[in-house]
């Protein structure tokens, strides 16, 4: 688990992922600044071209087709070649506090693209809560053997989409999630012939707003104001 706590309270302008309406910026991750606010197992780019990296720029170095609409930098990874990394790497972001926090959402973008093997977990997003456990949020496999990628998740509306090289925003209703603290992390289980790109990686929420219960004093101060109310009715 990554041990930093990621508070923040700031506007998510310029988000490919801002398809959530309202609610408070809890989390949010563009990778133009590598490996702040997130962790990463492997980070590296070598000569057969298997690679996880957060730029943009060593995906375009390998000559390969490019993504599509993403802004900036975007975490990425690739196995162009030959060999099998399964367990390549594990992507996880930093701690998000979600103390009084309600109606949690989280939103993604998210490109895939090449034949997929279509073993089980190509890419795995997992959460947890207050580390009470890991949980599946999304995982993206071959849909048939050597087939296009396939976004499933039953948090998701966007669950059984077909993923192309072209980045698109994926949603993910996490309301039902309630604690102090949120984990998320991304497993790549990546085979030849197989690449993926995340970015604008979003978490909102809402403040909880307690309902004080009012102490019996006040009830019965309530309840003298009503009676002197009818008291005056009656007299005129």
């Amino acid at each position: 688990m990554n041990m930093h706590r990621y508070v923040a309270a700031v506007a998510c302008a310029g988000f490919g992922a801002n398809a959530l309406a309202g609610g408070l910026n809890l989390y949010s991750q563009n990778f133009d600044n590598i490996l702040d606010g997130y962790s990463t197992t492997t980070d590296f780019f070598d000569s057969n071209q298997h690679f996880t990296t957060g730029t943009q720029g060593d995906f375009n170095a390998t000559g390969h087709n490019a993504y599509v609409g993403g802004d900036g930098q975007f975490f990425s990874a690739l196995n162009a070649w030959s060999g099998s990394f399964y367990g390549l790497s594990v992507l996880t972001l930093d701690t998000i506090d979600i103390s009084g926090k309600t109606n949690l959402q989280f939103a993604m973008d998210i490109a895939a693209d090449h034949a997929f093997i279509g073993w089980e977990g190509f890419v795995e997003a997992e959460y947890q809560v207050d580390g009470g456990g890991w949980a599946t949020l999304f995982d993206v496999t071959g849909l048939v053997v050597f087939g296009p990628p396939l976004f499933s998740s039953s948090f998701s509306p966007d669950d059984g989409l077909i993923l192309t090289n072209a980045f698109s925003t994926i949603t993910a209703d996490l309301s039902s999630l309630s604690g102090n603290d949120l984990d998320i992390r991304f497993t790549f289980e990546i085979e030849f012939f197989e690449y993926i790109g995340l970015d604008n990686i979003l978490v909102t929420g809402d403040n909880n707003v307690a309902v004080v219960p009012l102490p019996p004093a006040a009830f019965a101060g309530l309840g003298l104001l009503a009676g002197m109310g009818a008291y005056r009715r009656i007299r005129r």
